[in-house]
């Protein structure tokens, strides 16, 4: 049940989106995009800093890429 909390909240949020009589699909295309890329890049920013901050050799990774 891990994701189903995020469904209903981007659920909730798309509904009262919707409701005001100016807001259309496009526009609520246009904002949960924005939020999608907006949490994107945030991710990949952290985990550039996380490899900075804790090298490999420091923390024990619990996925690891294996080199032929």
């Amino acid at each position: 049940l891990t994701p189903l909390m995020a469904v209903v909240f981007n659920a909730v949020i798309a509904i009262i989106m919707v409701l005001p009589q100016t807001s259309n699909s496009k526009n609520l295309l246009d904002y949960f995009s924005f939020a999608t890329w907006t949490l994107y890049a945030l991710t990949f920013i952290s985990i550039i800093i996380f490899r900075y901050r804790k090298p490999y050799c420091d923390v024990e990774r619990k996925y690891k890429v294996r080199q032929n």
